[in-house]
């Protein structure tokens, strides 16, 4: 769950120094932080129990599903 918070924290800092970022961009943002932190954690409990490729096609299949 510590990665959502890295992703987010990003998000705050982008929106923090632009001001003219429009409601639709933003939360494109958020919910691209959000799947990136779900993916990440997904890889991380994952870990070294599965076959690298299995890693791998996890990571692709949540990519290309955002």
């Amino acid at each position: 769950m510590d990665f959502f918070w890295y992703f987010f924290a990003g998000v705050v800092l982008v929106k923090g120094f632009d001001a003219t970022v429009n409601f639709f961009g933003l939360t494109i943002i958020i919910l691209s932080s959000i799947t990136s932190a779900i993916t990440y954690i997904l890889i991380s409990k994952i870990g070294s129990k599965d076959h690298y490729m299995v890693i791998i096609n996890y990571f692709m299949l949540i990519a290309t599903l955002t």
